[in-house]
């Protein structure tokens, strides 16, 4: 399994792309304390929900993470605060959470977060479900932060 993996050491860039892997395989991968070098994780395309969102934020090992690619998921807000919440995610310039179910206001939360430092650039997608109001609250949330924003329409 994959997230036992311990030959890797040296590991950089770990693309799962399409692969279906589940709450289940962000699991496995979330496991792996090895991959101290870690910098691109990509698990796009591969129904992951909020629980296994929650379950990579929690490693510990990948200090070095740049870049995380989570679109294409099953992703809602209870995943989008708890990679917010995360104190892995510090060196992180690259967030990618398009075509999930990543609400407005949880966007505008990730956005606002002071400690991430490092980051340039997030992809989301619009979400239809609030009211213009709460909509037109966020984008000014979002657009006043800092970081670089892309929404996937």
């Amino acid at each position: 399994m994959i997230g036992r993996n311990a030959s890797w050491e040296n590991l950089e860039v770990l693309g799962l792309c399409n692969n279906q892997v589940g709450d289940k395989g962000a699991l496995a991968v979330a496991s792996n304390v090895i991959w101290k070098n870690l910098e691109v994780l990509k698990l796009s395309k591969n129904i992951i929900g909020d629980k296994g969102c929650a379950v990579l934020g929690r490693n510990s090992s990948w200090k070095n993470l740049l870049t995380l690619l989570l679109d294409y998921n099953q992703i809602g807000d209870e995943g989008g605060r708890a990679i917010g919440q995360s104190n892995v995610c510090q060196a992180l310039q690259v967030l990618h959470l398009a075509n999930n179910r990543v609400g407005w206001k949880t966007a505008a939360e990730l956005a606002r977060k002071e400690d991430w430092k490092y980051i340039k650039m997030f992809v989301l997608n619009r979400n239809v479900n609030l009211s213009t109001t709460e909509r037109r609250n966020s984008l000014r949330a979002l657009i006043g932060s800092k970081k670089r924003l892309f929404w996937k329409l």
